[in-house]
């Protein structure tokens, strides 16, 4: 009769007879688990600031004269007084149809953090005729009003045996979280950019706004 019932049975009811596995080691281990996390957060958890990547970026651009890992330098140009008689004088124009890393030079592409936003619009670029060397080199750009004490807009300046390649651009996530700077009122905004590394006879500048490099050549006198 016995074994009647036990072929009786099927794999489904057998199944059903089984008892389910306990939970407590389960819920013992979570809780271990939050214990020594929570723990461990609080004995080993720097004071200091968070780690803010952009933040940090933008601070070590902050140095006046910076040299990377390609021997780059990397140029803080300031804010300056309109007081120096600047000229476009010898200064081409061409189009950059295509994306920046394709103009950069490769080195500079793997330095900059992300693709920058340029500006779309300066009508005008003043320059000195030359460097003279340990002394800061000037420019003025014509941009929209009030773009140029904005803290979203910086003149990026990189540079390395005769070249300095300068980058009008917008510290922005996205284009339009600057659309409060476009608009059609110019003013000039001037700019002096440190020349202690330049030891050149003579140094190319290339200037890059959105689709368009503007280039010339300054003698540096000694």
């Amino acid at each position: 009769m016995e074994k009647d019932d036990q072929i009786g049975k099927t794999p489904q009811s057998a199944s059903l007879e089984k008892k389910p596995w306990p939970m407590w080691p389960f819920v013992l281990s979570v809780v271990i688990f939050i214990v020594g996390y929570t723990w461990v957060q609080f004995e080993f958890r720097k004071t200091g600031p968070t780690n803010q990547p952009y933040q940090d970026l933008l601070s070590r651009q902050k140095a006046v004269v910076e040299k990377n890992m390609y021997d780059w330098y990397s140029l803080k140009a300031e804010h300056a007084a309109e007081d120096k008689t600047l000229s476009s004088k010898g200064i081409q124009i061409r189009a950059a149809d295509g994306p920046l890393e394709n103009f950069l030079p490769q080195q500079l592409v793997y330095y900059i953090a992300s693709r920058p936003i340029l500006v779309e619009r300066i009508e005008n670029v003043g320059k000195e005729d030359e460097i003279s060397r340990g002394a800061p080199y000037h420019l003025r750009l014509s941009l929209p009003d009030g773009m140029g004490d904005d803290r979203r807009f910086k003149l990026s300046a990189f540079y390395k045996e005769g070249e300095l390649h300068l980058l009008a651009q917008l510290l922005v996530k996205e284009r339009k979280d600057a659309d409060d700077l476009i608009n059609e009122n110019l003013v000039p905004a001037s700019f002096s950019i440190p020349t202690e590394p330049i030891e050149s006879e003579s140094v190319a500048v290339k200037l890059y706004t959105k689709g368009k490099i503007r280039e010339w050549t300054v003698p540096v006198n000694p």
